[in-house]
């Protein structure tokens, strides 16, 4: 059965139809993610590469980022359109397309990273799945790498709105993104407006919900998944101070 998560991965127009705009719409540097994995795993610990999962790697720019780091990585996402994208941008890795919340590769990592992607997954059931699965692909003694929207922070943070204005091969298209609280959720409208090189103009828009995270469901979860070592903070590298940076050891 496929989880909430994967159905919006292939329904959000975002992930799908206009998933090439996509690393024209969300445009964070991907230094600090690295900076933030290094400080955790020390790559240069060993003289061998150490192996690393991008767990909902999109359009693989982070994955492209940690490979010029001395990662050896392969790459996860649910969106089939973002995941030709990372594959496109970084060839010579190997690009798995699963469900984050049941998904079994045969073998495992000396780091699995997550930046962003669990906040996509709803429901007490999915995010321990989720937790277990991303803790599974770690080898003993290795690391997980989280990066999840703050609960309190993100409440405090809304409503909110934004648009943004890019060129795509179909056209110009305008991306509205509205947001607000309905707790425990994060609510999401987006509307795109796409105007073809014929001067059609075509509206889609769609509605989803993430579920930032408590440093107590956190723990909670990492813990039953076999995590010890765990260390919740705020990611000082993202604006707003709404999101947590999460490192946990397998034991």
């Amino acid at each position: 059965m496929v989880s909430h998560s994967a159905s919006v991965a292939n329904d959000r127009p975002f992930y799908a139809r206009f998933a090439e705009a996509y690393d024209s719409l969300i445009t964070d540097p991907v230094e600090p993610w690295v900076e933030a994995v290094n400080r955790i795993a020390n790559p240069r610990a060993s003289d061998i590469a150490m192996t690393l999962l991008d767990a909902g790697c999109g359009t693989g720019r982070q994955a492209a980022a940690l490979a010029r780091a001395g990662y050896q990585v392969e790459m996860v996402d649910a969106s089939e359109e973002l995941l030709a994208i990372a594959g496109q941008r970084c060839p010579t890795m190997l690009a798995h397309l699963a469900d984050l919340t049941d998904f079994h590769l045969d073998h495992t990592f000396d780091v699995v990273a997550c930046r962003g992607v669990l906040n996509d997954v709803i429901g007490t059931e999915d995010r321990q799945s989720a937790i277990r699965c991303l803790a599974d692909h770690v080898r003993p003694r290795g690391h997980l790498v989280l990066d999840v929207r703050d609960k309190t922070a993100t409440a405090a943070g809304q409503p909110k709105t934004s648009s943004k204005n890019v060129s795509t091969s179909e056209g110009e298209l305008v991306f509205q993104n509205f947001t607000r609280w309905d707790p425990p959720l994060l609510v999401s409208h987006e509307i795109f407006t796409l105007t073809t090189m014929s001067g059609i103009v075509e509206k889609e828009d769609f509605t989803f919900a993430m579920q930032p995270w408590t440093e107590s469901e956190l723990r909670e979860a990492l813990l039953a998944a076999g995590l010890v070592d765990i260390r919740v903070e705020t990611a000082s590298y993202r604006p707003n101070n709404d999101r947590l940076l999460v490192t946990a050891t397998l034991t």
